[in-house]
């Protein structure tokens, strides 16, 4: 807990909001820090996604960038992800509403430079889909089918841009 809160007062006094409603911090080993060259609006957006699944009856239980990507067709300039996991009454509501996601997405997009794929998660059931920039637009991935794999001349394990994981 008091490393936790070191580095918690450590961001916090170079001027970056971590992004982080639980306790936890996620080592950069692991991930990127929330604060890697996080601009003024991209902060302001991921606050307003906070308070969009809060009013909606849920909470983001933690939210991060990530430069680990499975994908190795994404579009030009995307490089980083955005990990959104929710809790709360409304968790489960929220994740079967594609269109909420959808535009909650469009707005990590719109003012998170180089950010071009969101995981949303519920841990009960364990679920997660991702919504990607596709033609500029925010678009959740299509469910993984092997007639997709087949056709692109694919196995299980790999990932096209566009398609959810199968694995």
């Amino acid at each position: 807990m008091k490393t936790q809160s070191i580095a918690f007062l450590a961001l916090f006094c170079l001027g970056v909001d971590p992004i982080q409603t639980s306790a936890q911090i996620i080592p950069d080993s692991v991930y990127s820090s929330p604060a890697v060259n996080q601009h003024d609006e991209c902060q302001t957006a991921l606050r307003n996604v906070k308070e969009k699944v809060s009013n909606a009856g849920g909470f983001v239980d933690q939210l991060y960038f990530s430069n680990d990507f499975q994908y190795h067709n994404q579009p030009s300039g995307v490089t980083r992800r955005v990990f959104l996991s929710l809790g709360g009454s409304g968790a489960e509501n929220i994740f079967n509403s594609p269109i909420f996601l959808t535009s909650l997405s469009q707005t990590i997009f719109d003012n998170c430079s180089s950010t071009g794929l969101v995981n949303v998660h519920i841990p009960n059931p364990n679920r997660v889909d991702d919504y990607g920039l596709v033609n500029g637009k925010a678009q959740k991935f299509v469910d993984c089918s092997m007639e997709i794999l087949r056709r692109n001349g694919l196995g299980i394990g790999s990932y096209i841009w566009g398609v959810q994981d199968c694995a």
